[in-house]
């Protein structure tokens, strides 16, 4: 598809996605499947800031979501 050439275009000239531990940690905990709850409580974090950190993360990946997110951190070797 049109769509997955460009992201594989993307991500082979794209190696350095700047996370930060705690985007890295928010990306970890989305891969496992949590919930927003979960991931809040356990990242100690309100719902809030895991809403605007993992709109954050999306936006630094390229994401669409959370299963893109996943798959372009697993290709890139993120987490």
């Amino acid at each position: 598809s049109m769509v997955g050439r460009y992201h594989q275009e993307q991500e082979r000239h794209q190696t350095d996605y700047a996370l930060s531990a705690r985007e890295t940690e928010l990306l970890e905990n989305i891969s496992q499947g949590l919930t927003r709850d979960e991931i809040a409580e356990g990242m100690e974090l309100s719902i809030n800031t895991v809403k605007s950190l993992t709109k954050q993360v999306f936006s630094k990946l390229g994401a669409i979501n959370a299963a893109d997110a996943v798959r372009i951190a697993i290709v890139n070797q993120l987490i």
